[in-house]
């Protein structure tokens, strides 16, 4: 009997160093070859984005009734826009609330709003009473929004002028001040 023992022993240990082993070993290497992660809010690949330019921001604001509410403030030139040129989405609500498709213009007034501001060179240069602006039409869909990381999105816009402003962006938040 213990020749017996010993014999299927060595089978048993055979079969884990040949099969078992192999197979776990993969199993726990390959979803990290694909970037897998186990955390609920984890990166979001964003392709298509534009490289170089200026950064798109996202900053809290207050929507007309003193609610919660976000800006977004994209460089159009990089997304076929003219050159010193930002579009600017007011979402009028809070970030996690707002991850789906948005169209503007919004004729229930209660959204947002979606602006091309021309001959601008940085929001932070804003004239609000006399800066050339246009608005848009079209769409917005934020696939992340919320006040810990990016906001990730995509957009296809028209202007007054026929200019297609289409992409894909991600979005700092920053600091009002």
């Amino acid at each position: 009997m213990p020749k017996a023992i010993t014999v299927q022993s060595r089978a048993f240990n055979a079969f884990l160093a040949t099969t078992l082993f192999p197979g776990c070993l993969l199993a726990a290497i390959l979803p990290l070859s694909f970037g897998y992660s186990s955390r609920a809010q984890g990166p979001i690949a964003v392709s298509g984005l534009p490289p170089g330019g200026p950064p798109t921001t996202a900053e809290h604001d207050i929507a007309p009734w003193d609610g919660p509410a976000f800006g977004l403030w994209i460089p159009a030139a990089q997304f076929g826009g003219k050159p010193d040129s930002w579009i600017y989405l007011r979402i009028w609500d809070a970030p996690e609330k707002s991850q789906k498709k948005i169209v503007f213009p919004d004729k229930s007034m209660r959204l947002g709003a979606a602006t091309y501001f021309l001959d601008l060179k940085s929001p932070r240069l804003l004239d609000w009473k006399r800066q050339p602006r246009q608005e848009l039409k079209g769409w917005v869909r934020l696939i992340r929004a919320n006040g810990g990381q990016p906001v990730v999105g995509e957009f296809n816009f028209v202007s007054e002028e026929a200019i297609l402003l289409k992409g894909r962006f991600q979005a700092q938040w920053i600091n009002k001040g």
